[in-house]
Formats: structure tokens, C-alpha cells, sequence
């Protein structure tokens, strides 16, 4: 992964959110707030699962030190964990929506580490695994009241997770554990139908969906260990949010926002802002009836002058088409380029990446 990088997955989905107070992030200093979905995406605040708060490095595109992720808008602590390099590192700590104690483990270079311990919510291990080796090893699993089911790993094992980095809901799972490792079949109960997969030592090999009967062979669906979302944080999205319901979406020059306002944009900082120095700026700014808001822009950036010069481009381009009713618009921006290479298209940021 590039070292610039700060995201886990990059998925770029041009969206149009309704949010009658349309706001990505928030500043306090050096302090910024980003508001996340329930599987780590960038969203607007009122439709935010969580809030994380952290300093932004003043050279990469990334987190540095502590981090502190709170259940929006309860406000109670969802997780606390380092950022070293770009990269989680150290211990961390998840916590449920009562406030208690639901997972510690420790990141070394974004890889977990050693072993991780889970909790119900009365407070009492639910289990244990152990990411030393390569392959991790599920080693001790107990029930609600403490008493356990297995302390050497092995044993059948039912639990809770999602499916995959960019679901929410939690399944069922059940299957068999064998000195620690998956094996055999296991199922995950996806409410419309069930998953049935094959694991041999630790490697999934196949699954079977049903009542569609489809096959798949790509990736499993099913992990005790669970796919959270603090391992999917993306902000590199270009989103849009809408102050009113329904599927609005701004124009400039009477183009689609990428064919016509970003490839503009694109050739005026080529002009005006090339650089060969790695720069990056996450942009927040308002179109409020067809006009530019000047007064709304928002960055996060390595160079302040800079983002200040690319402010002023950006109000330069003064094409946008007013739209048939009261619409305001809000947009983030993800823009950063290295040795030259401006990237600012979603497409030109999958290639980067």
C-alpha cells in the first residue's frame, strides 16, 4: 500500500445524501472530526454511525497518534487505538454501546497481533484469538455465564458477525474449530437464506448460497473474528449531500459534475498549482442555488498555502447551472497529487491506488 494512503479500501461511489445540515467534518485546531458510517465510510453528520477525532499529519494524507472513536450522536467511547506510519499500531480497545469492555488487542504495522479477547456485555470473555502466527488461531471460547466451551481450540463455535468490510448487520455463524483453525463446513444465516462454506485447515475453499443456489469461490463470508469497520476507514469518497430528499445532483456548464467541473478544475491547477511535492487536500464547500458559498470552504491539508491557492481556483469556475427549486449542495473533495500527477477524478485515484 502507497504510504500516503491512509484507506484500508478505496471505493469511490459518487452519492447524493439528504441531510438538512450537510457536513462531512469538523475542525477544533489541530483537531478534526470525521463523521462515519456503520462501515467506515465517510457520510454527513446526521446520518453518522460514528464520529472519529484525530490530528491529521501535517506531511501525509493520514492519522497521526491517538485516535478516538465515539457512537454518534450518543457520544459514549466506540473504540481508541495509535496511528504510527500511516499505520494502527499499538494497543486498542473496542466498546459496546453500553459502555462496556468488548474487545482489546494490539495492531503492529496495521496487522493484528498477539492475542485478541473479546466480552460479552455483562463483562465476561467470550473468546480468544491468537493473531501471533501468520495463520490466526481461535484458542478459548465461553458461554455467557463464564463457563467454557473450549480452552485448546477446538470445538464448534456459534457466534455473531458481518459478512464482509461493507455490511453492518450481524449473522449468525456456526462451525468447527480444530486446534484453532476453520474447518469443514460452517453456515452463516443470512435472514433471506443461509451460506454454507468449506474450510480446509483455515482456507476457505467454497461456498454455496441458498435458496439461490449460487456458487462462489472468491472470498468467504464468514470470520469469527468479524470484518469491523476501524479496518475500512475511507475517506477518499467524492461525495454529495443535499439539503432536501430525492435523488438531486449538481451541474456545471450543463455536464454531470466529473465531465464538466472536474476535468476543468483539473486543467486549471495544472497551470496554476503544479507541483512536483506531494500535496493533498480534503475539500468541504457549499453550492447554494447554482453559486459557489465562498464563505463555506473547509480543508484538510498539508499546505495551507497551497489549498489556499486551490480555494481561489475553485471559485473561479463559476459555471455552475442554478437548479429548477432551492437546492444547496454540499461537496467533498478529495484532491492530491505526487511528482506532478494531479488525482481528483475517482477513477484517477483507483489508478493511483
Amino acid at each position: 500500500m502507497n504510504k500516503y494512503i491512509l484507506v484500508v479500501v478505496l471505493l469511490f461511489v459518487t452519492s447524493t445524501i439528504f441531510s438538512q445540515n450537510p457536513i462531512f467534518f469538523e475542525q477544533k485546531g489541530d483537531t478534526i472530526s470525521f463523521y462515519l458510517s456503520c462501515n467506515g465510510s465517510l457520510t454527513v453528520k446526521v446520518n453518522a454511525k460514528y464520529k472519529r477525532v484525530g490530528i491529521f499529519d501535517d506531511e501525509r494524507l493520514a492519522f497521526k497518534g491517538n485516535v478516538i472513536d465515539y457512537y454518534y450522536p450518543k457520544g459514549l467511547i466506540a473504540f481508541k487505538a495509535k496511528y504510527l506510519n500511516n499505520l494502527y499500531d499499538g494497543p486498542v480497545i473496542t466498546y459496546s454501546k453500553t459502555g462496556t469492555i468488548k474487545e482489546v488487542g494490539v495492531y503492529h504495522n496495521n496487522v493484528r497481533d498477539s492475542i485478541w479477547t473479546s466480552y460479552y456485555n455483562n463483562g465476561k470473555i467470550e473468546k480468544k484469538i491468537d493473531y501471533s502466527n501468520a495463520q490466526k488461531r481461535f484458542i478459548e471460547y465461553y458461554q455467557k455465564n463464564g463457563k467454557p466451551v473450549f480452552l485448546d481450540g477446538n470445538g464448534k463455535y456459534k457466534g455473531y458477525s458481518n459478512k464482509d468490510f461493507n455490511s453492518c448487520e450481524q449473522y449468525q455463524i456456526k462451525g468447527e474449530l480444530r486446534d484453532g483453525i476453520m474447518v469443514g463446513r460452517w453456515t452463516i444465516d443470512l435472514g433471506y437464506g443461509t451460506s454454507t462454506e468449506v474450510f480446509e485447515n483455515g482456507n476457505f475453499i467454497r461456498g454455496q448460497e441458498t435458496p439461490h443456489n449460487l456458487s462462489y469461490e472468491d472470498a468467504s463470508l464468514i470470520t469469527p473474528s468479524g470484518f469491523p469497520y476501524f479496518e475500512n476507514i475511507n475517506l477518499l469518497d467524492y461525495l454529495i449531500a443535499c439539503n432536501k430528499p430525492g435523488f438531486y445532483l449538481p451541474s456545471y456548464n450543463n455536464e454531470y459534475i466529473e465531465n464538466g467541473f472536474l476535468v476543468e478544475l483539473e486543467h486549471l491547477i495544472s497551470d496554476k498549482i503544479n507541483t512536483k511535492d506531494f500535496f493533498y487536500a480534503l475539500l468541504e464547500f457549499q453550492i447554494d442555488n447554482g453559486v459557489l458559498n465562498s464563505n463555506s470552504f473547509k480543508s484538510i491539508t498539508n499546505d495551507k498555502k497551497k489549498a489556499g491557492e486551490l480555494k481561489n481556483v475553485i471559485i473561479s469556475l463559476n459555471k455552475w447551472d442554478t437548479p429548477n427549486e432551492n437546492l444547496s449542495f454540499t461537496i467533498f473533495l478529495p484532491i492530491f497529487w505526487v511528482n506532478g500527477s494531479i488525482y481528483l477524478k475517482p477513477r484517477d485515484i483507483q489508478k493511483f491506488n
